[in-house]
């Protein structure tokens, strides 16, 4: 089961779909070459878990197997964004600033960095009889994907318009 907030909904044929926000923070297992971050395969993540939960409940953080996408939550997670960056180790030449680390293990020789996403994350889900949401098909998604995909385009901009509003009202009250 995936925690999450319903972000918007479109009707396509009759079905309901949103996107979702998940409630923890959204997170990744990556490794390092040359300055870059690369996300690990998928497959070779779930290797990889019981390590990666390890290293996290290390640093006061849990990583939960959630479908979709991982999740971490915890008070690594919630601390504020400089502390986490601050504790990070450098990635030179990486412009991966979308992503904090939150803990790190080293794997046969190598250093695998369980990162916490910090741009939203959506899921695409349909909406059931009982007002729970699944994860479509891939079939679905094909039909329904770019409905979705511009509903979320609508969804961050509204937000950016409201992040504006709000700085724009700090500015003006600053002393």
């Amino acid at each position: 089961v995936l925690p999450c907030f319903v972000a918007g909904t479109v009707d396509v044929e009759g079905t309901t779909y949103a996107a979702l926000y998940p409630a923890n923070a959204p997170a990744t297992l990556a490794t390092q070459s040359e300055g870059t971050l690369e996300p690990l395969d998928p497959a070779f993540e779930t290797t990889l878990l019981p390590a990666a939960k390890a290293a996290c409940r290390a640093v006061g953080a849990e990583l939960h197997d959630t479908p979709v996408v991982l999740t971490a939550s915890g008070e690594a997670v919630e601390r504020d964004y400089e502390l986490i960056e601050d504790a990070a180790p450098s990635f030179d030449g990486s412009d991966d600033e979308d992503m904090v680390v939150l803990a790190d293990f080293v794997h046969e020789g190598k250093t695998i960095f369980v990162l916490r996403m910090l741009d939203p994350v959506y899921v695409v889900g349909r909406c059931g009889p009982d007002g729970s949401y699944t994860v479509p098909s891939d079939e679905e998604m094909e039909s329904v994907g770019d409905v979705v995909e511009d509903l979320v385009g609508e969804i961050e901009d509204a937000l950016d318009a409201e992040e504006d509003m709000a700085e724009d009202a700090h500015d003006t009250l600053a002393p």
